[in-house]
């Protein structure tokens, strides 16, 4: 029954339905044959649902409620996953009506799915009113494949509807034909994994408990007979209790006569639940419901309080995220003499996961780790973990079992649950566990573990020469132990000096780095043999070749020599180093909105010895002007484009002005537009006597400041105008134009950055 109770309700939940990890057992590493394909129910919410109901005109009697619709809306208003979806299938003798798998992401899309199975006529067509159970069945798995159920992590079911006779007396086949087409559909279902789930409508007495037992037991499903619409209600109610690995609770309500009201306590005993369903059902219906947290506070019966209310004719379903542990009460106006059922539903927002131990080594202890999580969260909840039982079962790469049942230990302290075991073989082994919690509270499969056990043998690849210089310095070699060895891990490796007598050198192996260091102990040339040993009790030699020099001449005149070039480049690069020497004069006219901050012009002299300097520091290093220079340039934003721009020293005399890389803006060099190459910057050169006009404008816009500069002694300017900062005006009178004090001193020369300024 607990079986059975697991997955219809999966339909039901749409969302905290758990889903059928597929496990996929490999050959060999590097083989991609899949050994075998399940499908469980635990911890996979991508549920796709096809409702396969029976249309023919036996459902007249056999379903006069139309219960058979219902099943969709109970599964859309239980889900709670945005990744589910559901479809359905009518059939009869043909197919009448079919929906594809359709995601259920919204309320108005869940709301339009219940409204279409609501809305589906029953046949009035005698030709048309026979039953065919294998036609609907195929149908659905046509549209389980269409819908792309078997291309990665979903969790395909179909729940067939029906009172079970198949009934052909119309044709189109005979009954014969679609009983073989019947079995080969559910073989199709057992190799894809994919459950039947029969809900026997028998409100006439008239179902075929044998044939729908079979089909059910055939694929994995459950079977389930119904009469009534509180017996259907009841069954999907249990069934998503146990889909959604939680415990489904009868609860005993209490009538008070003067009130008119049920009342029954239930308790959240752990803080791992996600959901709480208080499902009631009823035959006159109930109304007003109420509900009371542990701490006796009324309940507001919103989503703003994590609390979901839905009321209809035949039930009502109260869904609690995330309740606190400890004592709630609920209660619902109703009749004193209702067959009323309340059962309380828990679902919980956990899973189980293996882990094994790293480096797994054939022939050694390996130990396998469970843990619940919530995320990345370790649970450590006594109330979960006390009483549980997990097992796991390992296979090897030809899904073989090498041990099935396996129980494992739990540890208290640190709430995990432990399996040791040694495996013989290297290769690869695939793990399964299961953990069913003290009386079916939970229960989880955890997803596949692949564990890679390997054992290489210590192989010695290629022998060693080494040259070193010894005394009075020893001067140590090393090489990689890998490049010469083939071995499993080198993290424990031994390496020594084979007992040959006396040896030239000493050797040290560092696991950290997997070197091994020579230290010469005399000069000479000869054979060496080194001692490897791993941690698996495998041992090799490594035979190298050592030849060792004295080194002190060498060293002491290779010294020398390094000195003494370094001494001439040093002196040769600083005899030709050019030095920044001649002065720059500096002039900024701001426009009218700025007047009143305009500087009087600057004549800044050169730092002494150095060979570049930001135009910036060299304004800022000035007293005077920075005071004079400062505040214009704080108002007008140039201060960070200035920190962006430098004059180098070059040859004769001349100095080059460079923008450096990532500048912002639009720079305008001799009324040349020109952004700066961000990863190049700029460059033009400026001789004694030459004047240079800048233009930045921060934002590419309008927003212009113009400033010039001259080398050495001379006239300047230095201008600025938001619109029009080449028009007449300024220091230099129109430098951009024909006319004006210079005519067109900075020329317009189409070309690479620097010819277009005429560089």
């Amino acid at each position: 029954m607990k079986k059975i109770r697991s997955i219809l309700m999966a339909f039901l939940t749409f969302a905290l339905v758990l889903s059928l990890p597929a496990e996929i057992l490999r050959a060999e590493e590097d083989s991609s044959e899949t050994v075998s394909v399940s499908q469980t129910t635990s911890d996979n919410l991508n549920y796709d649902v096809i409702f396969v109901i029976d249309g023919s005109g036996s459902m007249a009697q056999s379903d006069p409620q139309r219960q058979r619709l219902t099943a969709g809306q109970l599964f859309t208003e239980l889900a709670a996953s945005d990744t589910s979806r559901a479809g359905y299938v009518q059939f009869t003798n043909y197919i009448k009506e079919e929906e594809e798998l359709t995601e259920l992401s919204t309320e108005e899309a869940k709301e339009a799915f219940r409204t279409k199975l609501e809305n589906i006529p029953d046949s009035t067509d005698e030709l048309y009113s026979d039953t065919d159970i294998a036609l609907g069945l195929t149908e659905a798995l046509c549209l389980l494949k269409e819908g792309g159920s078997f291309d990665g992590d979903r969790n395909p079911v179909i729940i067939l509807l029906s009172d079970g006779n198949t009934d052909l007396p119309n044709g189109p086949r005979s009954e014969e034909v679609s009983e073989e087409e019947l079995e080969l559909t559910l073989a199709e279902c057992v190799s894809l994994g994919v459950p039947i789930y029969a809900i026997g409508l028998n409100w006439n007495g008239e179902l075929d408990i044998d044939n729908m037992k079979s089909i059910a037991d055939q694929t994995g499903g459950e079977y389930y007979n119904t009469t009534s619409a509180t017996e259907f209600n009841q069954c999907m109610t249990d069934i998503f209790g146990n889909v959604s690995d939680g415990e489904s609770t009868p609860l005993d309500p209490v009538y008070e006569e003067e009130e008119g009201r049920y009342y029954t306590d239930f308790v959240i005993d752990n803080g791992s639940v996600l959901y709480a369903y208080i499902n009631i059902n009823t035959n006159e219906g109930v109304s007003d419901p109420q509900l009371t947290d542990p701490y006796g506070n009324e309940v507001t019966l919103d989503e703003a309080h994590g609390v979901t209310v839905t009321e209809e004719p035949t039930y009502t379903i109260l869904k609690i995220k995330s309740p606190d542990q400890g004592i709630w009460t609920v209660s619902v106006k109703g009749g004193a003499q209702d067959d009323i059922k309340i059962t309380l539903i828990t679902s919980y927002d956990i899973a189980f996961e293996i882990t094994g131990t790293e480096d797994a080594v054939a022939g050694d202890e390996i130990t396998l780790t469970g843990r619940l999580v919530r995320g990345t969260e370790e649970i450590t909840d006594e109330d979960l973990l006390e009483g549980a039982v997990a097992t796991c079962q390992i296979r090897d790469a030809d899904s073989n079992i090498v041990g099935e049942d396996l129980e494992m230990n739990y540890d208290a302290v640190n709430h995990v649950f432990t399996y040791m075991t040694v495996l013989d073989k290297s290769g690869n082994y695939y793990v399964d566990a299961h953990l069913e919690g003290k009386d079916g509270v939970i229960s989880k499969d955890a997803d596949q573990y692949k564990l890679s056990v390997g054992l290489v043998p210590l192989t010695v690849l290629d022998s060693v020469s080494k040259t070193m210089w010894c005394t009075p310095v020893k001067t140590r070699a090393s090489f990689d132990i890998e490049d010469y060895l083939s071995c499993e891990s080198l993290v424990n490796l031994e390496c020594t000096i084979a007992d040959v007598g006396e040896s030239m050198v000493e050797a040290e192996y560092d696991p950290d780095t997997g070197k091994v260091t020579l230290t010469p102990r005399e000069t000479g040339s000869g054979e060496v043999v080194l001692d490897i040993r791993d941690e698996y009790g495998q041992s090799a030699q490594l035979e190298m070749s050592v030849k060792i020099y004295p080194s002190w001449i060498w060293f002491v005149l290779g010294l020398f020599v390094v000195i003494l070039l370094l001494t001439v480049i040093l002196l040769v690069r600083r005899a030709r180093r050019p030095l920044l020497q001649e002065p720059v004069t500096v002039e900024l006219e701001l426009p009218p909105v700025f007047l009143q901050y305009t500087p009087a012009p600057a004549t800044l002299s050169m730092p002494a010895g150095k060979t570049e300097v930001k135009i910036l520091d060299l304004i800022l290093e000035d007293p005077l002007a920075k005071n004079t220079f400062g505040d214009a340039l704080n108002r007008t934003g140039l201060m960070p484009f200035l920190d962006k721009v430098k004059l180098v020293a070059g040859k004769k005399g001349a100095v080059t002005l460079k923008i450096l890389p990532k500048t912002p803006g639009m720079v305008t060099i001799r009324n040349f537009n020109q952004d700066v190459n961000p990863v190049k910057g700029a460059a033009c050169p400026l001789r004694k006597g030459e004047k240079l006009g800048l233009q930045y404008s921060p934002d590419g816009g309008v927003s212009k400041v113009t400033f010039y500069m001259e080398l050495g002694n001379g006239n300047y300017g230095f201008s600025a105008d938001m619109n029009n900062p080449f028009g007449n005006g300024g220091g230099f009178g129109d430098p951009f134009n024909n006319g004006g004090s210079f005519g067109n001193p900075f020329g317009f020369i189409v070309g690479g950055f620097c010819e277009p300024f005429g560089c």
